[in-house]
């Protein structure tokens, strides 16, 4: 993944030495959720240009996550990790004798230009047998199909891909345009005339996994199940949701929640 470094000095973020240095500057950034990587990467650095001096640290954090800059006295310092309750809204009480597992911190220092130093933070990963993960939403943009993927898996197989992703679109019905038809999940066979059992039997041939996205949460409009009143959730006239504290399933076994319909849901409207 591709970022712009932003390099400033000290005195721009409020960090220099001050003449009563008893309080605390500081410089917070980081990201809340499921997307590590979201405006900053987990990465921050401090350099002394006299001293051609740089102290590099990287969090190997797979969510939520903070990364401090501050002045501490005399002392410029950085900290962080999980992030607090004014930062993340999140807090963890740890009873005595309990441990609690944070994310790992790489360090490093070194002199010489950002680049060669922050080299050394890579030989973690080289060291782990991880894989790449290939997603093929930016070759087709929601468009796969059979010929797509297997133009593919020649090109990849000379890397080191771990797995295939499929993205969005392999269940188009008839249109590019997959957002409204989302919820069915049922092979375009335009785009699959044979399924995707012998697209997943091509990748694993290549040594790799085969993975498909999905988006359960969502029902989009032109979708079938979009139509299926049953399972829909309803509202009154007065655009109260009614109780459906009860899950139920359809005659395909499939799990449903929906409420039990009466004289205020005949007058209500399907959501």
């Amino acid at each position: 993944m591709e970022g712009r470094l932003e390099q400033r000095p000290i005195e721009e973020y409020g960090l220099e030495e001050s003449w009563k240095p008893s309080g605390l500057g500081l410089e917070s950034f980081g990201q809340n959720g499921t997307m590590p990587v979201r405006r900053f990467f987990p990465l921050v650095g401090v350099q002394d240009k006299d001293q051609d001096c740089l102290w590099l640290v990287q969090l190997a954090g797979k969510a939520s996550w903070r990364l401090n800059a501050a002045r501490l006295d005399d002392r410029l310092v950085v900290f962080g990790g999980l992030p607090d309750r004014d930062t993340g809204a999140w807090f963890r009480e740890v009873a005595p004798g309990e441990t609690i597992h944070t994310p790992f911190a790489y360090v490093t220092c070194g002199q010489g230009p950002l680049l060669q130093v922050s080299k050394r933070l890579l030989a973690p990963a080289q060291a782990s047998d991880a894989s790449v993960v290939y997603n093929e939403w930016a070759t087709t943009w929601g468009e796969p199909t059979t010929a797509s993927i297997n133009r593919a898996l020649p090109l990849l197989a000379a890397h080191r891909i771990g797995t295939y992703v499929i993205d969005a679109g392999w269940f188009r019905k008839g249109s590019t345009n997959f957002d409204p038809q989302i919820g069915d999940w049922q092979v375009d066979r335009d785009a699959f005339p044979d399924g995707l059992k012998p697209v997943v039997a091509a990748i694993h041939h290549r040594g790799m996994k085969a993975g498909i996205w999905f988006e359960f949460e969502n029902v989009g409009p032109e979708s079938d199940r979009a139509k299926d009143e049953a399972v829909l959730a309803k509202r009154d006239a007065g655009g109260r949701y009614l109780e459906a504290p009860v899950p139920r399933h359809d005659a395909a076994g499939q799990s449903a929640v929906f409420a039990d319909a009466d004289d205020r849901s005949a007058q209500g409207q399907w959501l």
